[in-house]
């Protein structure tokens, strides 16, 4: 599994709609601040046969076009 920051999704968003977001990230961080988190789908690959078909950069392309198009 390969990880992801927050900053990285944050700055694929921004290039999909053009840079009309500006991106915040508010330091110092408060305190019971969660400052790194990690997922695996191993287990559901596991127990369950299942693995993502697609990298997450790709998915929130998707996704993003998805319902750009939906609204519009």
């Amino acid at each position: 599994n390969k990880t992801t920051t927050i900053k990285t999704i944050g700055k694929v968003l921004q290039n999909l709609n053009g840079g009309k977001v500006r991106l915040q990230f508010d330091n110092p961080y408060p305190p019971n601040e969660i400052m790194y988190m990690s997922t695996s789908y191993n287990k559901a690959k596991k127990r369950l046969k299942w693995s993502p078909k697609t990298d997450i950069i790709n998915g929130l392309k998707t996704t993003y076009h998805y319902y750009a198009n939906k609204h519009h």
